[in-house]
């Protein structure tokens, strides 16, 4: 038997390096469309900035897309 839960699981993906962003939906390297399909499978989809402290503690899932890091 499956059990059902409304609890959401939180995915942050990684931002200040250059990667792509969750709000960019275009055929353009965005994670826009990859951030949505998590939406209606009911995950809570944010994005974190690499210099903030610390990943919160319920943080299911910590993505760190294709970072650019400038020489």
């Amino acid at each position: 038997h499956k059990v059902a839960t409304t609890a959401q699981k939180k995915v942050l993906f990684l931002t200040g390096h250059g990667e792509p962003s969750i709000d960019q939906k275009e055929n353009t390297g965005g994670m826009g469309l990859f951030a949505d399909t998590l939406r209606n499978q009911n995950y809570e989809v944010a994005s974190t900035f690499a210099g903030d402290a610390d990943i919160p503690d319920d943080t299911a899932v910590l993505v760190v897309p294709s970072p650019k890091f400038q020489a």
